[in-house]
């Protein structure tokens, strides 16, 4: 998660989104689409990151346990191309 997200890259309004290891720009900090200079978010910094898995990982024990429970749950390895991610999602759900 720490590496997905601080090698994210967006355009300045958020519209369009690259990661420098899995879906890198054709020129790298310059956008496929507009042409403009590709942006690091504030919050996509490392310490920043790990804070907020921290927060995430404490507050989510509840929720996770719930559908598990309900046999609502579904696990996808997430650290791959975002096309890969969605497919897999998808599969889950049709099952």
């Amino acid at each position: 998660m720490v590496e997905r997200l601080t090698n994210r890259r967006t355009t300045k309004d958020g519209k369009y989104i690259y990661n420098l290891k899995t879906n890198p720009p054709k020129q790298p900090g310059i956008c496929d689409v507009t042409g403009e200079e590709l942006v690091q978010r504030k919050d996509d910094t490392e310490a920043v990151v790990r804070s907020r898995m921290e927060v995430f990982n404490s507050t989510m024990n509840e929720v996770l346990e719930y559908y598990s429970e309900a046999n609502k749950l579904v696990k996808v390895d997430a650290d791959q191309s975002m096309q890969v991610v969605y497919d897999a999602i998808i599969k889950k759900i049709e099952q």
